[in-house]
């Protein structure tokens, strides 16, 4: 299925910000934070729920870092089904 135009856009400008220098620092920073956290919770976790909030922590890390590979792939799905259906964007 082809993009329709707000489709177009919507990628094209998460291309666009994907592309920068600005979101590269960013998440540089978000892999940094990300592979600090398993040592930091080891040495300051005081209780199970400091390990969840680590947890949950290093689940948005996750997120955001693969944020461009999810984009990627759900703009994939979409040029590729038959359906007719718009189920993103």
């Amino acid at each position: 299925m082809e993009l329709n135009d707000q489709q177009k856009e919507f990628f094209a400008a998460m291309e666009g910000t994907f592309n920068t220098p600005g979101w590269t620092l960013i998440r540089q920073g978000w892999e940094e934070e990300r592979d600090a956290l398993a040592e930091r919770m080891f040495h300051n976790a005081k209780s199970m729920d400091d390990v969840h909030a680590t947890r949950v922590r290093y689940g948005l890390l996750n997120e955001l870092i693969d944020l461009p590979a999810m984009m990627q792939q759900q703009r994939d799905q979409i040029e590729q089904d038959d359906t007719g259906e718009t189920p993103y964007v």
